[in-house]
């Protein structure tokens, strides 16, 4: 039992890493020093499956409505908000005006931050995100990021997007992705609605919001993500901050394994989940009936939501081999669904609900006799089974009522039965004070039931609760744990290592019913060979699966952005990491365009950074590279340089007018005062491709340039072009 009761701790902390808890969002003026809360006006979420990870690209409009600025004060937006630890953000977009956005560079913290100040005081147009450790007490969980874009008009509004790869929550049949809600209830004004876009890849099944039968996603063409499955939901869903949201989607996982990869050449990253049941063919079965007492003074869920949540959950955790029953209390009786157990497949599930008919739960409480029902259906079938109480009613709160019923459970309760308890009371509840302590509502009572039977409580009343992640921490609590397990996946010709598995805690125990994710890197070809092994209800359990290539799935470069996000998230977790450390971290993280708590995104105005991209025409969807038809001759030079400011060295990139050869052209840098610092050789350059050219910051003689303004200056036949350069030390 001690295993059993380590994966309760696990499982009922997991809510925690699914949500987050912290979000702030400010408009101030940097020479005023006034600040006022800000206002969200569009928001917009795309969600894309990337191997066990998903990509989430977040669009947020911002804007000072309703605090008192002027159409001629220049603001700044201050955002801040927390992700999981083991997200990887990956790219920052800023909309300079409705045709031009401005992709963000990836620089070291320091001199992004002292750029983005420097330009604040000059007002141009930066936006800078950066991410911090955790403000939170469960600081290995989440880390604090923080985006500002200035300048914003008091009158006016900016956009940007964050890009992020967030690691999915699996089961054995969907997948589910945190929507980020606690970003959107810190908005001043909120917004009507926001949009969730799904983009459905082969093999994954559709879209729901879990938490909302009657939100549904209907299917739209969009210029830059093509075939979408949108969802608008409106503020009313998200206005609580006890109301979570979840987009959760069939996922393409066959006999408990799911495996993707990237590869290029011999070598690549892969991406694996393994449902510990499945996987080890382990026999074992559920049997549950759920009693339902309800009380709608007494809970923000409707009758239809709980309804919903209790099928859905059951179509996504239990199989064939499973088997429930519905009991629900009535105006005048108990109703009992069956008088027989129903199997849990999906035949089944849809009997049971059709005798239960669409109305099933009623506004009546009379628990005693609910819990009596469940008992004598117990009895009469085998005495074996678990009882899940789902009620919303606050009318045993006290103990000299509670202890009486409490005794009279346990003298006709079969032995070995547990009793598990999921409480939706949340408003208009009563308080009590016995032995020191606290109890609100039905507390007294679930408490010490569900401790002499040894079953699940939990309550709706805490902030990370949601109906649908009590249900699973419920039947992840009932199936038990898998104690020892591991994984380890290797290729036929070949090998796999740097492996980071999420879903095992200290004493590599696990959750039965739940899927551990794993990502990793690998060397060679042929099949995966996944060996699993295990101790299930004290028998050691091992299984050797070969997974041929044609199972595979494929995965983009997201594949290496995820397992990036893991490997910093690992290193910046070393305790006090010296500098060796931090500068790893740094030169992964600029490499890789995965931000890390040394680096920053930083997007500047088009003369100052690498790309600039134009919504494509048709709509104002995400951005399209003009860098496309960078290989294109034209009649103007191509003239870029990255970074820029820079510290150490910057890349120059330049594409001749059309019909002006090398030889034509002269190549120099001057300072401010006009003298002439280096010269390049034109030689490679031509009309039909872009040549880089590396400017080390050091002059003709080799010596280090001061830090200041410099000007490469590109003459040609068809005239002079000049490029602004910043060197800062």
């Amino acid at each position: 039992m001690k295993t059993l009761g380590t994966i309760y701790l696990v499982v009922t902390l997991l809510p925690a890493l699914l949500f987050s808890q912290y979000a702030s969002l400010k408009v101030q003026h940097p020479q005023r020093f006034t600040s006022y809360n800000g206002t969200i006006e569009e928001a917009r979420l795309v969600v894309i499956p990337k191997g066990v990870y998903t990509q989430n690209d977040l669009y947020l409009t911002f804007s000072a409505r309703g605090v008192n600025f002027s159409a001629k004060d220049s603001v700044e937006v201050i955002l801040d908000f927390e992700l999981p630890r083991d997200c990887a953000v990956n790219d920052l977009w800023l909309w300079i005006d409705e045709q031009t956005i401005s992709h963000g560079l990836i620089l070291d913290r320091w001199t992004a931050t002292m750029i983005y100040e420097n330009i604040v005081r000059r007002r141009r147009d930066p936006a800078l995100l950066t991410k911090s450790s955790s403000s939170s007490q469960l600081s290995s969980l989440w880390e604090l990021y923080q985006l500002r874009v200035y300048p914003m008009l008091g009158n006016g509004s900016r956009k940007v997007k964050i890009s992020y790869l967030v690691p999915a929550q699996w089961t054995h049949t969907g997948v589910s992705s945190f929507i980020p809600a606690q970003i959107f209830r810190v908005s001043n004004y909120k917004p009507s609605f926001i949009t969730v876009d799904y983009k459905q890849e082969l093999g994954w099944g559709s879209p729901r919001i879990a938490e909302n039968v009657l939100l549904q996603f209907s299917a739209v063409l969009d210029t830059s993500y093509g075939r979408l499955l949108r969802c608008r939901i409106s503020s009313d869903n998200f206005s609580s901050f006890s109301q979570r949201l979840n987009l959760f989607a069939g996922s393409p996982m066959k006999n408990g394994i799911y495996l993707a990869r990237r590869q290029q050449g011999n070598d690549g990253f892969y991406h694996l989940a393994v449902h510990p049941l499945r996987a080890l063919e382990l026999q074992t079965s559920k049997k549950v009936v759920f009693l339902f007492d309800y009380d709608s003074l007494k809970t923000s869920l409707q009758k239809t939501d709980i309804l919903y949540n209790i099928r859905s959950h059951l179509e996504s955790n239990y199989s064939a081999a499973d088997s429930f029953n519905l009991i629900f209390t009535q105006h005048h009786n108990i109703l009992s669904v069956g008088n027989k157990w129903f199997s849990a497949d999906l035949y089944g599930i849809a009997q049971a609900f059709q005798l239960a008919g669409p109305s099933p739960i009623v506004n009546r409480s009379n628990l005693p006799e609910l819990i009596k029902a469940g008992i004598d259906f117990l009895k009469q079938n085998d005495s074996t089974g678990v009882l899940c109480l789902v009620a919303s009613s606050d009318r045993l709160g006290d103990y000299r009522t509670a202890n009486p019923i409490i005794t009279e459970i346990l003298r006709s309760l079969p032995a070995g039965v547990q009793i598990s308890v999921i409480d939706l009371l949340n408003r208009n509840f009563n308080s009590y004070f016995y032995n020191n302590k606290y109890y609100y509502g039905n507390d007294y009572f679930y408490e010490h039931l569900t401790k002499l039977t040894r079953g699940y409580w939990a309550g709706l009343r805490a902030s990370s609760n949601t109906l649908p992640t009590m249900l699973t921490n419920f039947t992840h609590f009932t199936t038990g744990a898998v104690e020892a397990f591991d994984i380890y996946p290797r290729l036929e010709n070949g090998l796999c290592y740097s492996r980071f598995t999420s879903g095992v805690d200290a004493a590599q125990s696990v959750s039965a019913q739940k899927p551990v994710t794993q990502v990793g890197k690998f060397r060679g070809s042929g099949s995966f060979i996944i060996d699993v092994v295990g101790i299930y209800k004290g028998v050691v359990r091992e299984r050797r699966i070969v997974v041929p290539q044609s199972d595979i799935a494929q995965v983009d470069t997201f594949a290496s952005k995820a397992w990036t996000g893991r490997y910093i998230a690992s290193l910046e977790n070393t305790s006090s990491p010296p500098n060796s450390i931090v500068s790893q971290i740094i030169e992964v993280s600029l490499k890789q365009r995965v931000l890390s708590r040394y680096t920053a995104f930083l997007a500047l105005e088009p003369n100052d950074t690498i790309r600039t991209f134009a919504p494509p025409s048709g709509g104002p969807g995400g951005p399209t590279s003009v860098e496309e038809q960078a290989n294109t001759a034209s009649e103007e030079p191509l003239l870029q340089a990255y970074p820029n400011p820079f510290n150490a060295q910057t890349t120059i990139r330049i594409r001749l007018p059309r019909g002006v050869t090398s030889e034509q052209v002269r190549l120099q840098i001057y300072n401010s005062l006009g003298q002439v610092v280096r010269t390049f050789s034109p030689e490679g350059l031509s009309d039909r491709q872009i040549t880089s050219i590396i400017w080390n910051g050091q002059n003709n003689e080799g010596r280090t340039v001061a830090s200041g303004v410099y000007f490469f200056v590109f003459s040609s036949p068809k005239g002079v072009k000049s490029l602004k350069l910043m060197v800062i030390k």
